[in-house]
């Protein structure tokens, strides 16, 4: 049986046809090559892998269909003569004919965004997409992974100083390139000699971002500030503090929690950045802020008003996300100015602020770890460094706490 199969692709193009592709598949993963031929969908003989007559050009196609599928048998059989173990990528590279569309850096980012996708990783993708765009914006042409060379990348960092991005922004772009050029690496398609990252070094950019916590006095501000007057900020102060009694779930997740996801007594989800499964009882607060958004809800069956369709693909919901978490932060601010806080607050804060607030009352960093789905120790860590230093100046404090006049008495 071949490892292939030429089919149809889902989605069909502005003109109603649909791309014909093949889809190879090795150790349980599979890659789609498509072949550049369209047909429409009721022309399309599954069975034989053939364009019925009626479809315009059936017959040039079928040969080009033909032509390709003899093309995949020949790379097969001459793998199998060599006894070579190929890979997915190996098998792309002698099909498609010219390695040298895998060295560009533009496609290569497509690749692994569209990689993400197919796993349906749409968080993971969401800063791929955001680096692609800013890296192209500056470059204005096609560069190879040899192009990323150091001063490239000083000239890019330059840029995106220019562009107004702190350190911190200008370290998330360059570890998502670092890391597509090691992907490359891996996957031969980019050489190791030329790996620019030996020489520039990200480490140097100091920016990284400040975990911000509420204290357990602005907590409680924050929690009890009296919005009477301001219905408009209500489901934002709502799913902020759903966020913070749900152990600090992140915004991504809290938007695709859907009404079947509880059930005896819990709330089931996957958490989209790690793909780890959470189990998370219901308690008084938690059951209150369900009853609310249930009482909204206009039959949807996601919990809160923020996915409006079901049917929105990975793209639209990225563009979704961004522009209602965007406004939502504009109210956690709002909120904060009504309650006297002079802090700036996004959906992170109840995530920090949860984890800040276990440690101030003794629980360990290694149970604020599994309760926060890290993956290690030191990610918690990096969250708790702001209260650490909080909790180390108070310590250094009793040192001044102590009365000074006799060290001042004359012997």
């Amino acid at each position: 049986m071949k490892p292939y199969k030429i089919l149809l692709r889902r989605k069909q193009n502005n003109q109603g046809s649909y791309p014909i592709i093949l889809r190879i598949n090795k150790n349980r993963r599979s890659k789609i090559i498509s072949l550049g031929i369209f047909c429409k969908k009721e022309y399309w003989d599954e069975e034989n892998c053939i364009i019925r007559k009626g479809d315009k050009g059936h017959l040039a196609k079928n040969h080009k269909v033909l032509e390709l599928q003899k093309k995949a048998d020949d790379i097969l059989n001459d793998f199998a003569y060599n006894n070579y173990d190929f890979s997915l990528i190996d098998f792309e590279r002698k099909f498609r004919g010219n390695p040298g569309n895998l060295y560009k850096v533009e496609a290569y980012f497509q690749k692994k965004i569209d990689e993400l996708y197919a796993a349906d990783n749409i968080g993971g993708a969401g800063p791929y997409i955001t680096t692609k765009r800013s890296l192209f914006k500056f470059a204005k042409h096609t560069i190879t992974f040899k192009d990323l060379s150091p001063s490239f990348l000083k000239d890019y960092e330059i840029h995106l100083r220019q562009e107004g991005k702190g350190e911190g922004g200008i370290a998330f772009n360059m570890r998502h390139i670092r890391a597509l050029y090691n992907l490359a690496i891996n996957n031969e398609v980019a050489s190791a000699d030329s790996y620019p990252f030996r020489k520039y070094k990200i480490s140097k950019l100091k920016g990284i971002k400040r975990k911000i916590a509420l204290s357990q006095e602005e907590w409680e501000k924050f929690k009890n500030v009296d919005l009477s007057d301001y219905p408009n900020l209500i489901q934002a102060h709502k799913i902020f503090l759903f966020s913070y009694y749900t152990r600090g779930i992140n915004y991504t997740d809290i938007i695709q929690l859907k009404w079947s996801d509880i059930h005896n007594g819990n709330i089931y989800y996957t958490r989209s950045k790690t793909h780890r499964d959470f189990v998370i009882g219901l308690r008084l607060p938690i059951n209150e802020i369900l009853e609310y958004f249930k009482s909204q809800n206009k039959g949807s069956m996601y919990i809160f008003p923020i996915i409006l369709q079901d049917d929105l693909s990975p793209q639209q919901f990225q563009n979704r996300k961004h522009k209602t978490l965007s406004k939502l932060n504009k109210k956690l601010n709002k909120i904060a100015e009504l309650a006297g806080l002079t802090k700036n607050i996004t959906t992170y804060v109840a995530r920090h602020s949860y984890a800040t607030h276990l440690k101030q009352k003794g629980v360990s960093v290694s149970v604020i770890s599994e309760l926060l789905g890290h993956s290690s120790v030191d990610v918690t860590m990096s969250y708790l460094k702001e209260f650490e230093n909080d909790y180390l100046d108070s310590i250094n404090d009793i040192l001044f706490e102590e009365p000074i006049t006799p060290y001042l008495k004359a012997s």
